[in-house]
C-alpha cells in the first residue's frame, strides 16, 4: 500500500520552492507528506501495485539503435554550439577566395559553368562549401559540388588556396575535406573539437543505458527539465505554457513517467543528483491498452516497443489484465479498426483537462484481447488526474480555470477572480462594471454593454439596441430566390464600421446608453414593434425600436452617428463634408434598396402566411411625400 509518508521529499519540496513565484499562492508553504494526499490516492488505485514497496523508480539496462531523429537533433545542437567555428572559418576562407567581397552582394544562378570567369568560379565553389555545415550534409559526410548548368551539377573542381592545391570531387569524405582546408587556413585545432563531436554523433548508433519507470513526483515535476538540452511546453524552469499538466500526470491513475537516464548528465536538487532524461514519455495505463504517448525530444519506436513490452509483463504480472502479442505504431489507427469491424462499440477518445493533448502523434501501445474488457470498451478515456496547486496543496478546478494551464498554483501573479462566475483572469482580460465590478468578458456582455456613440458603460437594462435600416437581417422567409438578400449587402457595402481607433463595432445595431438615447429621440422618429425578438432576431436582447423609413429622418440619423462610427466608402469624415450631390445620390440609393427590401418582404409575407397561417410585420416603404 502506498504511504506518502514513508518517503523523503526533501528533493521534491526544494524544487516546488525553486520553480513556484511566491504571489502564486496566498497561504502557507506545506511539505510534499501534506500536498501529495492527492498523489497518494490516484497512484493507488492500481498503478502502485507494479512497483515493490518503498520503490517508486524502476530501472532496467536497455541497448538499442539510435534513430534518425535523435542524431540529427543533436547534430543541430552540434552546429549550434559551433556557431563561432563556423562564422571564424567562413571570414577566414572568405578573406582567400572572395577578397573584393562580392559574394553578398551579387548572387550566382545556375547559369553555362563556360561564361563564368575564374573569379565567379571560386565564389559558386565557396558558396557550396558554406553549404558543409548543414545539418544533412554533416549527417551523410561527403562532398556534393554544385549545379553549373540546369540539370549539370560539376563531378570535380580544383581548388587553390594560399599556393595550396586540392581536386574537389563528388563523393569525398566531407570531414576529411574540412580538415585540409581549416590547416591552411590556421585553425586545425578548432577544427579537431569540432570533428570529434560530429563523429560522436555519426558514429555511437547502438547505445547502452538504463531505461526507467517512475511514479515518484520530482520525475513528474522534471519531465521536461533535465540537463540533456531540450525542454517542452510542461518545463517548470522555463514556465512551459501547460506545466500544470505534469501536476496532472503525477495525480493521474493510470499515467506512467517512462525515460531513458543520463549517464553523464545529473541534475542538482537541494544539493543532490536527481536522473536528467535523454527521452521521456507518459505510457497510459488502462484496462483497455498501454499506451506510449508522444515521445521526447524524438521519436524512437525501438525505445517505445520496449517500454510497453515491460509495462506489459508488469501489468500481467500483478493486475491480471492480458492484451495482444502484437505492438502497433499506431494504436489509434488499430483501435479505429476495433470499431469499424464491430469488436468494440466504438472508438475510443482520449481526453485531457489542463494538459496539452498530443494523443494521436505517432502513439505506440497494445490493446486489449480480454473479451469482457472489449464488451464494456470505454468511449471517452481523461488521463488527467486532478489538478493542485504545488504550494499549499489546494485542488485547483478545472471548469474555472481553462486558461491557465501555465501556473503551478492556485492564484497567479497579476491574475483577478470573476466576481460573477468565479473564474481566475489575467489583468489584461479584466473587464470592469459601472461600479467597479470585476467580470470575465463573458459575465461583463451579460451584464454591461459600451455606447456606441459616447463610449461610455452602462448596464444593459440602462442600454437600447437598435437596428440599422440599412443591415435589417432577413430570415429565410424573406429571401428573394433569386436576388437572394444582395441589395441588403449592396447597402451595408456602403457603408463600414468607423472610429479613431479602428474599433470593430456591430455592424447590424447600434447600441446606446440613456443619455444619448434621449437625445436621439429628440431628433429621429422611430417605430416600436411589440415583439421582435420572435419576428426578426434569434434573441430578445436585441433591438426595440427601428428608425423610421422616411428619408428626412434618414439623414437625421447620419448626423447623429456619423461623427464617431461611420462614413460612406471612400468619402469624407462627417456627414457635413459630403457634397450636395453625394448626399442626394446616398439618399437616392438608400431609399431604393429600402423600397426593394420592403418589396421582397411583401411578396414573402403572403407566402409565409399561407404557409405557416401567422401574421408578419411588414415594412413600409419610403413614400415620395417623406423626402425633405
Amino acid at each position: 500500500m502506498l504511504n506518502r509518508k514513508d518517503f523523503d521529499w526533501s528533493q521534491f519540496d526544494a524544487y516546488r520552492a525553486q520553480n513556484l513565484e511566491r504571489d502564486e499562492c496566498d497561504n502557507s508553504f506545506e511539505n510534499g507528506s501534506e500536498v501529495l494526499h492527492i498523489w497518494e490516492e490516484q497512484k493507488s488505485q492500481y498503478l502502485a501495485k507494479l512497483f515493490p514497496e518503498h520503490q517508486l523508480v524502476l530501472e532496467r539496462p536497455i541497448r538499442y539503435e539510435r534513430s534518425a531523429d535523435e542524431m540529427r537533433r543533436q547534430m543541430f545542437e552540434l552546429v549550434d554550439e559551433f556557431n563561432q567555428f563556423q562564422y571564424t572559418f567562413r571570414e577566414k576562407l572568405t578573406a582567400v577566395m572572395d577578397p573584393e567581397r562580392r559574394y553578398g552582394s551579387t548572387y550566382l544562378t545556375a547559369r553555362e559553368w563556360n561564361t563564368y570567369s575564374d573569379y565567379n568560379k571560386n565564389l559558386l565553389i565557396m558558396e557550396s562549401i558554406y553549404r558543409w555545415f548543414n545539418v544533412d550534409v554533416l549527417m551523410e559526410n561527403t562532398i556534393q559540388l554544385p549545379r553549373v548548368a540546369y540539370g549539370t551539377y560539376l563531378t570535380r573542381y580544383e581548388l587553390d588556396i594560399m599556393g595550396h592545391k586540392l581536386m574537389l570531387q563528388n563523393g569525398m569524405k566531407l570531414m576529411k575535406t574540412l580538415g585540409k582546408l581549416c590547416d591552411w587556413l590556421g585553425m586545425a585545432n578548432e577544427f579537431e573539437e569540432f570533428r570529434i563531436r560530429q563523429s560522436q554523433v555519426t558514429n555511437a548508433k547502438i547505445i547502452n543505458g538504463t531505461a526507467c519507470l517512475s511514479i515518484h513526483p520530482l520525475d513528474y515535476a522534471t519531465a521536461s527539465d533535465n540537463e540533456n538540452g531540450w525542454s517542452s511546453c510542461m518545463s517548470w524552469q522555463e514556465h512551459g505554457c501547460y506545466r500544470m499538466g505534469t501536476v496532472e500526470m503525477m495525480n493521474s491513475p493510470m499515467v506512467l513517467c517512462s525515460y531513458i537516464k543520463s549517464d553523464k548528465q545529473q541534475m542538482t536538487i537541494n544539493d543532490q543528483e536527481w536522473n536528467s532524461k535523454k527521452w521521456r514519455a507518459w505510457i497510459i495505463v488502462t484496462p483497455e491498452v498501454i499506451m506510449v504517448n508522444r515521445h521526447y525530444p524524438y521519436h524512437s519506436p525501438e525505445i517505445s516497443h520496449f517500454m510497453v513490452d515491460w509495462v506489459r509483463e508488469l501489468v500481467e504480472a500483478n493486475l491480471n489484465w492480458h492484451y495482444d502479442p502484437e505492438i502497433y505504431d499506431d494504436l489509434l489507427e488499430k483501435i479505429h479498426d476495433m470499431a469499424n469491424y464491430h469488436e468494440i462499440d466504438e472508438m475510443t477518445c482520449f481526453e485531457t483537462n489542463f494538459m496539452y493533448n498530443d494523443v494521436g502523434d505517432d502513439d505506440v501501445g497494445i490493446v486489449s484481447n480480454d473479451p469482457a474488457v472489449l464488451r464494456r470498451w470505454r468511449r471517452y478515456i481523461n488521463f488527467s488526474g486532478p489538478a493542485q496547486c504545488m504550494w499549499c496543496g489546494e485542488w485547483i478546478d478545472f471548469d474555472n480555470n481553462q486558461d491557465q494551464a501555465d501556473r503551478l498554483g492556485c492564484r497567479c501573479p497579476g491574475m483577478y477572480v470573476c466576481s460573477d462566475c468565479g473564474c481566475t483572469i489575467n489583468e489584461e482580460d479584466v473587464y470592469y462594471g459601472p461600479n467597479g465590478e470585476v467580470w470575465c468578458a463573458d459575465c461583463w456582455a451579460d451584464h454591461c454593454s459600451t455606447c456606441d456613440k459616447c463610449g461610455d458603460t452602462d448596464y444593459n437594462e440602462h442600454m437600447t439596441n437598435i437596428i440599422m435600416p440599412w443591415n435589417i437581417p432577413l430570415q429565410k422567409q424573406y429571401f428573394n430566390k433569386h436576388r437572394g438578400d444582395r441589395h441588403n449587402e449592396v447597402v451595408f457595402s456602403m457603408m463600414r464600421p468607423w472610429d479613431d481607433s479602428w474599433r470593430s463595432i456591430n455592424t447590424e445595431r447600434m447600441c446606446v446608453c440613456r443619455t444619448c438615447m434621449e437625445q436621439l429621440k429628440e431628433k429621429v422618429k422611430f417605430v416600436r414593434f411589440e415583439d421582435l425578438s420572435d419576428t426578426w432576431t434569434e434573441s430578445d436582447s436585441y433591438c426595440e425600436l427601428v428608425p423610421d423609413a422616411r428619408v428626412s429622418d434618414f439623414k437625421t440619423f447620419m448626423d447623429f452617428i456619423q461623427p464617431r462610427h461611420y462614413r460612406l466608402a471612400n468619402a469624407p469624415y462627417t456627414w457635413e463634408d459630403y457634397t450636395k450631390e453625394e448626399r442626394e445620390r446616398m439618399i437616392d440609393f438608400y431609399r431604393e434598396q429600402w423600397q426593394k427590401l420592403a418589396t421582397d418582404q411583401s411578396r414573402a409575407e403572403m407566402t409565409y402566411r399561407h404557409r405557416f397561417n401567422e401574421p408578419v410585420l411588414t415594412l413600409r416603404a419610403p413614400a415620395n411625400d417623406d423626402v425633405a
